[in-house]
């Protein structure tokens, strides 16, 4: 009896002594949601939890050097990991301290780091090294998948002179692409605004959520080639959106169903866009920004009032231009 437990102490410091070596930071990464379009922010958040019982640190000098990387691989070759954009452009950890048995947490856009835009199944895990230990630490795998979604519209225009800017004789009018995609995020059906041309994309944003064929959203293009859109954010709250050739957003109202749904009306004379029924709401009062409006990220960058429509002659001249 003595024998078998002296035997099991053994056993038990044995264990004991591995735990520290094997699990001094556990490692773990979530995702928002499963599926993302191709060129849209992939955000993932990573949590590091230190129980080496020292502070860890990550900074310049050698003996507080270390990493966060991703290791993310495609379902179609298993074998191949996705590079970084950059050789050397790991993600930013310098700086941070993490406390004993403190967690800490970190917030990144995979696509800052590595080129996601190929539509597919990829597994995602986090990998920390630091020269205070050994082995480096990984996380469980999440996955991610990019997808096409079904594109519920879309019109190419002309992107208009700058104020002062002269067109070169013979000059070809530079073009964008504007596009209303929806897709199933794995938790709910969404409206992205996507804005591109041959060689770019420049922006691919969160507009609202997909709440039926009777609730899509309405496009209307004005004089200065912006997209102005109208999106159902509940059966009686409205925003109303208005974007730049570049995907800018410079306008942004929210707005009550009254009698009938806020719509678009274009003057076919001076192509200028407004809003039609519905009346401005009070925030807090008639909505709730996070509940109604989730999209928190949707500021509008320019608070100023959409410009008055043009006179005459100036429609003609841009119609020259785009001929």
């Amino acid at each position: 009896m003595r024998k078998l437990l002296m035997l099991l102490i053994v056993l038990a410091a044995v264990c004991w002594s591995a735990v520290p070596l094997s699990a001094q930071l556990a490692v773990n990464i979530r995702i928002s949601q499963l599926n993302y379009l191709a060129f849209e922010p992939v955000f993932v958040r990573v949590s590091v939890r230190n129980f080496s019982a020292h502070a860890v640190a990550f900074g310049n000098r050698r003996e507080l050097s270390g990493s966060l990387r991703f290791e993310i691989t495609p379902d179609t070759d298993v074998r191949r990991k996705v590079p970084l954009l950059k050789p050397d452009g790991l993600p930013p950890v310098t700086g941070s301290i993490i406390a004993p048995g403190a967690t800490q947490e970190y917030t990144f856009n995979l696509c800052d780091y590595y080129d996601l835009r190929t539509v597919g199944k990829y597994s995602v895990r986090a990998v920390i090294r630091h020269n205070l230990f050994h082995d480096e630490y990984i996380s469980p795998s999440v996955y991610v998948n990019i997808v096409k979604g079904m594109t519920l519209w879309s019109q190419v225009v002309g992107v208009p002179a700058l104020d002062g800017e002269k067109e070169k004789p013979g000059k070809k009018v530079e073009q964008r692409k504007y596009s209303i995609i929806t897709y199933p995020t794995g938790r709910s059906q969404v409206y992205n605004l996507k804005v591109e041309d041959d060689r770019n994309v420049y922006a691919n944003r969160r507009l609202a959520f997909d709440l039926g064929s009777e609730l899509r959203p309405e496009c209307e293009i004005d004089f200065l080639s912006r997209l102005n859109v109208v999106v159902a954010a509940s059966s009686r709250v409205f925003a109303y959106y208005v974007f730049d050739p570049n995907g800018r957003l410079e306008k942004r109202k929210v707005l009550i169903r009254t009698n009938a749904r806020p719509s678009l009306s274009v003057d076919p004379k001076t192509g200028y866009v407004s809003v039609l029924g519905g009346r401005e709401a009070e925030r807090d009062k008639d909505y709730e920004e996070i509940r109604d409006l989730p999209f928190v990220g949707m500021r509008a960058d320019s608070g100023g009032p959409v410009p008055p429509p043009p006179k005459t002659d100036a429609i003609k001249r841009f119609d020259a231009i785009r001929e």
